[in-house]
């Protein structure tokens, strides 16, 4: 997190990047760092973890969280774990709201439907998140931003292979890579534009 933070600065700060046009993508851990990177109360919620049982028994003294950010416009996170290790609760009840997860910029998650990391982010299984999410959005009056697509037969990795180049056929994971791909660049390609 606070890697992703110090790059998110350096890149904000050259004079050939629109700092108003940054946005993120990652894969697997790179997409539980994305996805939490995006959490409303991130500050906050690195500091609860600090101070708790679970915090103190890592035996690593956290840094504070800077005290501003450089502002994402969008995200996009491939097969993400969205448990968090531990760092945000995963109550959905609404007297928890002001801890509930929510995106602070739009996130699309694409998901495998046989991955074991999909469990907290969808509620096609637990769906924590996207529970927290949406209760959150709905409680303050705020957009919905957290968007999540499931790709039926896929599995963890699923974009691997250069799938533009392929012929998906009845292969689960080169026709989820092959559905992803263009809304991945659809989400991103206006960032690049003058």
């Amino acid at each position: 997190m606070y890697d992703a933070d110090a790059v998110l600065r350096v890149l904000a700060a050259r004079i050939d990047v629109r700092a108003d046009r940054i946005g993120l993508l990652g894969f697997s851990n790179g997409a539980s760092v994305v996805s939490l990177y995006l959490h409303h109360r991130l500050p906050a919620a690195f500091a609860e973890f600090a101070a708790s049982d679970d915090g103190q028994a890592l035996g690593v003294t956290f840094p504070p969280w800077p005290a501003s950010t450089v502002p994402v416009v969008t995200a996009v996170a491939y097969y993400p774990g969205c448990g968090f290790d531990g760092l945000l609760p995963f109550s959905t009840a609404s007297t928890n709201l002001a801890s509930f997860y929510y995106p602070s910029a739009p996130l699309r998650i694409q998901h495998a439907a046989l991955d074991p990391l999909l469990d907290h982010c969808s509620t096609t299984q637990t769906g924590t998140r996207e529970l927290q999410a949406d209760g959150y959005a709905s409680a303050m009056s705020l957009p919905d931003r957290y968007d999540v697509t499931i790709y039926d037969g896929a599995s963890h990795g699923f974009d691997a292979a250069d799938c533009e180049l392929l012929d998906a056929g009845t292969d689960p994971d080169l026709r989820a890579c092959a559905e992803a791909l263009p809304v991945t660049l659809g989400l991103l390609a206006p960032l690049a534009q003058n």
